[in-house]
């Protein structure tokens, strides 16, 4: 490998990417194998299809490579590919008519006092992985995104509200009684048992 080629391979992904011009197949192949995995997961989490993630994994790679000259670094690269690969989702989840995605956005806007009381995530925490990821299944393709978005992908609300286009508040809602909703399930299951 040559000298140039090692010294690029070690930039983080901003850094890299200021060299596309010079290296544009040399960048492209690193951010591949960086976030080819990534997006294939995250696709599947939201699908649920190996094939369907695949092919849309490839999707997600042609246009993030087309449209990497529009990158403008006020974010994380990461988080700017989260943001296709999660947008793209939806596209495709929409165009299939499997789900009306955030059609009510301003449902929550006005809600000062709902009398739900938030949900610790501890409680959430103690629930066991297997159980919870059979509640995730039984949720709206939204709770599920959100919950990934926040607890699977670590994002903060801000982050996901540059995402999904909501605000901030509303996704604060939502998650609160997403997770009202997965403890109900918990605790409904164990009265099962």
């Amino acid at each position: 490998m040559e000298e140039i080629e090692i010294y690029i391979r070690r930039l983080n992904d901003e850094s890299l990417i200021t060299h596309i011009d010079e290296h544009r197949q040399l960048v492209l192949s690193i951010l591949y194998d960086r976030y080819e995995k990534r997006i294939y997961f995250k696709a599947l989490s939201i699908l649920k299809n190996k094939a369907e993630a695949m092919d849309l994994a490839h999707d997600i790679f042609i246009t993030i490579f087309t449209s990497i000259d529009k990158f403008e670094g006020r974010s994380k690269f990461s988080l700017w590919v989260h943001s296709i690969t999660f947008n793209t989702c939806v596209k495709y989840l929409n165009t299939k008519k499997r789900l009306k995605l955030f059609s009510l956005e301003d449902m929550f806007d006005d809600v000062e006092d709902t009398g739900l009381v938030d949900v610790s995530e501890k409680e959430l925490l103690e629930i066991n992985l297997e159980a919870l990821e059979s509640f995730l299944g039984k949720l709206k393709e939204e709770e599920r995104m959100i919950m990934l978005m926040k607890y699977m992908d670590g994002l903060t609300v801000r982050e996901m509200s540059s995402i999904i286009k909501l605000n901030e508040s509303t996704i604060k809602m939502k998650l609160m009684r997403t997770r009202h909703k997965l403890l109900e399930m918990y605790h409904h299951n164990i009265k099962l048992v």
